[in-house]
């Protein structure tokens, strides 16, 4: 790809671009590699050490684009999902393989399908509740977890004590703004008050069941370890309301404390920065996203 450039591939760039927290004021994801998207470029490659970059008329380099999730993938990796799970000892429905692509709430490449993303792109994990209890009850657990492949998630929670593989790894799936392009979404099924004290904002409260812990904290390892598997470097977990306001109570307190304090930091490694958040692709200032607050971990930022 180089400057000048128009088509389906720059405006994939420029999407990843908006979702990296870089500003495209004048034109937006318009296709066309003009001086806006360069100074983008420029200002992201300067932010993650990229040197490889400095003159517009040489083609962008590949460990740019791949840093952006949009680098170019062989023929033969766009096919994902055809590997066995790794066991974790809890059930798990594999439907990656034959799901429909593209998925109703991905980005979408030139062809029509799903965008696969670079597996160097991919370090973090977002946490997210459901809001919901799926069903009906008489519901076989198998007909419940096919629930998950309309969810934009790639991997699915169920309070029966099973979790769902959802979509590939390297899908690009909407679940978290402007952490879509570098994250895994995994989705807890339930409605949870942002504080356990407190009552949920609207619906039905959900039980809090030990089995939906337990398929939590399977689908979290599962992730990472699968993500590892095909080479990417999982490190961050961030939780939804870092990427959005109007998510204020995702995951929830119980969530938070018991997947992310109780397991993913200190049995998985991974790293939560409590207090980043990130500005909403709306541009709206009020929907910036909102850091992990001190009631749910005492490394938190400010109260819920």
């Amino acid at each position: 790809m180089r400057y000048g450039e128009k088509g389906e591939a720059v405006r994939l760039l420029q999407v990843a671009l908006e979702e990296a927290g870089e500003e495209l004021p004048r034109y937006g994801a318009d296709s066309h590699f003009g001086s806006e998207t360069a100074r983008a470029l420029e200002s992201f490659a300067r932010k993650n050490g990229i040197t490889s970059w400095s003159n517009r008329n040489d083609p962008v380099p590949e460990e740019l684009l791949d840093l952006l999730g949009c680098g170019e993938v062989p023929d033969d990796e766009t096919e994902l999902g055809h590997v066995e799970p790794i066991d974790v000892g809890v059930p798990v429905f594999d439907l990656r393989s034959g799901r429909p692509n593209p998925h109703p709430k991905s980005m979408r490449s030139s062809n029509g399908k799903t965008l696969v993303r670079s597996i160097r792109a991919i370090d973090s994990i977002v946490l997210h509740q459901t809001g919901i209890d799926f069903g009906p009850k008489s519901a076989s657990d198998e007909k419940l977890a096919r629930r998950a492949l309309n969810v934009a998630c790639h991997a699915m929670a169920f309070q029966r004590g099973f979790y769902v593989l959802a979509a590939p790894i390297r899908w690009h799936i909407y679940h978290a703004d402007r952490l879509n392009s570098r994250s895994l979404g995994l989705e807890v099924e339930g409605n949870y008050p942002g504080l356990m004290r407190q009552q949920v904002a609207s619906g039905k409260p959900s039980t809090m069941r030990s089995s939906t812990l337990e398929a939590g904290r399977a689908a979290l390892r599962a992730l990472v370890m699968e993500a590892r598997r095909e080479g990417a470097s999982i490190r961050y977990l961030y939780a939804h309301r870092q990427s959005d306001s109007w998510r204020r109570a995702d995951p929830g307190e119980w969530l938070w404390r018991n997947l992310v304090i109780e397991y993913a930091v200190p049995e998985l490694g991974l790293i939560v920065k409590h207090d980043e958040t990130l500005a909403h692709p709306s541009g709206k200032p009020s929907r910036r996203g909102m850091p992990v607050p001190i009631d749910w971990d005492p490394r938190g930022k400010g109260r819920y």
